[in-house]
Formats: structure tokens, sequence, C-alpha cells
């Protein structure tokens, strides 16, 4: 399968199938390697670890909301615990 470019099923054959003299086998698994590394620095995983990256907007009013969501409750909580000892 990594013949034909399966590069994630590396880890998920049971039986080693490459051949440490064949030189074909080695170029193979590089190949592969390569493949699985370039994917994932180049991925959405590597974002904060990489200059000039914009957090999309709708990221940054999902934590607006949740904050706002937070501090609602929160006050909330008080006013309710307020009331309760009150009326003892």
């Amino acid at each position: 399968m990594s013949y034909a470019g399966g590069d994630l099923n590396l880890s998920t054959i049971p039986e080693s199938w490459c051949d440490a003299s064949d030189l074909s086998d080695a170029i193979v698994l590089q190949q592969c390697a390569k493949n699985i590394i370039y994917t994932f620095v180049n991925s959405n995983a590597m974002a904060g670890e990489i200059d000039h990256y914009n957090t999309a907007t709708w990221v940054i009013l999902l934590y607006v909301a949740d904050a706002l969501v937070a501090v609602g409750i929160a006050v909330w909580g008080f006013f309710a615990v307020r009331k309760a000892l009150k009326s003892e």
C-alpha cells in the first residue's frame, strides 16, 4: 500500500513488509515519512508556532461568547446566593 501512496497505513501493518537490503523499500519508506511530516507541519496543528498566523474571526467570537456566558453565570450565581442569604 505504501507503494501506492497509502502513507498513513505504516503503523497498522502487523508484519514487516520492508526488506532492509532493498533500496526501493527504503526510498518508499523515506517518501512516506516525508509526506506524513510535511502534512503535519503545514497543517493548523502547527499554526501557533508559525509567525503571522491570524486566528479565525469565528474563533475569537466564540471565545468572547464563552467569556460573556461565564460572567453572566457568575453574576447570576452571586445574586442567587445573596437572595438566599437575605431570605433566611
